[in-house]
């Protein structure tokens, strides 16, 4: 699948910049390493299906971007803040690997992972289990990145959508 292989991708890539920093990446020694990252979704901005696009990217530090995709989401989101919580979900689900990988290879990431959100339901369902009638059907996801945020290992910045850089996804 896509997701798998993003993860392949990813896992060979943090390799490369743990193992073979003389190739153009220097991680110097003592380098404050640290995730941080944004999604953002265009609501039923495919005009035949009316599914929306998620854009997410997670960047190391000052190294620049390491992992970003854009795709087409399975479900017709039926609101904006649906397709925003699919779309923080998958990077929330992103997120939680690549830390696990670079806490594998010895990197201590400081946490929470900030991640920039331009859609204030996402950020307040994020922290608060808020349950709306019209929100019933996205639970799941939003149960994931509550645990998530619960945990520490993320934290959402409110962002504008023209602040936001996954915006261009």
């Amino acid at each position: 699948s896509a997701g798998e292989t993003q993860m392949r991708w990813t896992k060979q890539l943090l390799r490369y910049l743990a193992h073979d920093p003389e190739k153009g990446i220097i991680l110097a020694p003592g380098s404050k390493l640290y995730l941080h990252g944004g999604s953002d979704a265009d609501w039923g901005g495919d005009e035949i299906s009316q599914k929306s696009t998620s854009g997410d990217y997670l960047s190391l530090g000052t190294l620049g971007v390491i992992v970003c995709s854009s795709k087409l989401q399975r479900k017709v989101a039926d609101s904006s803040t649906c397709a925003e919580t699919y779309a923080a979900h998958e990077l929330v689900r992103k997120t939680i690997e690549v830390e696990g990988k670079l806490r594998e290879m010895g990197f201590n990431v400081p946490l929470p992972v900030k991640l920039k959100q331009d859609n204030d339901s996402v950020i307040k369902m994020g922290k608060n289990p808020i349950a709306h009638a019209g929100s019933k059907h996205y639970r799941i996801p939003q149960a994931f990145i509550r645990g998530a945020v619960d945990d520490g290992l993320v934290e959402f910045e409110e962002v504008s959508s023209a602040g936001n850089p996954a915006d261009l996804f």
